[in-house]
Formats: C-alpha cells, structure tokens, sequence
C-alpha cells in the first residue's frame, strides 16, 4: 500500500508539471481556477476547459482550435488584412444547433 500512495504522488507531482509547462497556453479565466490541493484538480481543469470552449464558440460561432494550420493560416490573414477570425470564411465553423 505504501508504494502505490508513492506512485500516485508521483503521477500528482507529474500532472503538476505538466500542467505549469504549458499553462501559457490556457486561456486567463481557466488557469486561474486551478487549484492543485484539490484531489480531483485535473478533472476539474478538463471541466473548466470544456465549459470555456462551449462558452467560447457560442460567442464566436467558430470552433475553439489550438495549434492548426487552418488557424495558423487564419492568423496571417489577420495580421495582414485585420480580418478577425470569426469573419474569416476559413474559420473553422460550429454548427449552430451545436450552440442551442
């Protein structure tokens, strides 16, 4: 029993840093509801990611994306033209019965 409540700290401490390795990349009102002394604190996280992602593309009507060339291309096009992304005919899409 010892050894496993070592193990399981181990794996704790490596979602930890995990999670500080790339919280740059969470949006400001997601990592600030971290709370690594809580037990369950990465499901709570993935719970917190959802709910701005569903938030996020009600608002924008565009699928939350990370990391993607369609996204990348996106940006390119703002910078060069200013076409906000929700304007943009590439823009990733949400369906809008999605949204109800």
């Amino acid at each position: 029993m010892k050894n496993y409540k070592k193990c399981e700290e181990h794996i704790r401490l490596s979602d930890i840093v995990t999670i500080l390795f790339n919280i740059s990349n969470l949006p400001d009102e997601v990592a600030k509801k971290i709370d690594f002394s809580a037990p369950n604190f990465p499901e709570i996280l993935l719970s917190n990611m959802n709910a701005f992602k569903d938030d996020f593309e009600k608002k924008h009507e565009v699928a939350w994306e990370y990391s993607c060339k369609n996204l990348t291309d996106c940006y390119d096009e703002f910078v060069e033209d200013k076409l906000p992304y929700n304007k943009n005919p590439k823009a990733t899409k949400v369906d809008k019965n999605k949204l109800r």
